[in-house]
């Protein structure tokens, strides 16, 4: 209903679990990311018909910004509408785990997580997506643009909107 879309959706929560539809198009989006060169402009455009890379990257801020420990292994669900050209979109799930909950102040969620390769984050979809499309130099421009809306300039990841919402 939010995205005025049909009811029939393809739900996929963390670990791969199927809470609606089927996983034949989740399975080809993690095969496509895991055994494709990004880097190469017609592989990223055709992850582009599977996944909404602004969506992905606007997804992904937040829980980089509020440092969200049981994540990205853990906590997350992803959907797409089961029609033609439906893509899949990240939904923040249940990330109480966040704001120092469990490191300490400088952590680096972008390392430490995200870019691991070491077990629970290593295998982690999320993660395996966010690494195999940091190398492309036009996710890399996308992230670089979504960072400068969120986090500066009066965007929704500055200190002054976070106060606002918060006081809200």
């Amino acid at each position: 209903t939010y995205h005025g879309l049909t009811n029939k959706w393809d739900l996929i929560a963390s670990m791969n679990e199927l809470r609606e539809g089927d996983l034949v198009a989740w399975n080809a989006l993690k095969n496509f990311a895991n055994t494709r060169d990004l880097t190469i402009p017609t592989n990223y455009v055709e992850i582009s018909r599977q996944l909404d890379l602004t969506n992905f990257v606007e997804y992904l801020l937040p829980l980089i910004y509020a440092d969200t420990d049981d994540w990205p292994h853990n906590n997350w669900r992803a959907a797409r509408p089961r029609i033609p050209g439906g893509l899949f979109r990240f939904y923040v799930w249940d990330a109480e785990w966040s704001f120092g909950f469990n490191n300490s102040a400088s952590h680096n969620t972008i390392n430490s997580q995200l870019s691991s390769t070491s077990p629970p984050w290593g295998t982690a979809d999320i993660q395996k997506i966010f690494n195999a499309l940091k190398r492309t130099p036009e996710f890399k421009l996308l992230f670089a643009d979504r960072v400068h809306r969120h986090l500066f300039n009066g965007g929704a990841l500055t200190d002054a909107r976070i106060r606002q919402r918060h006081d809200q």
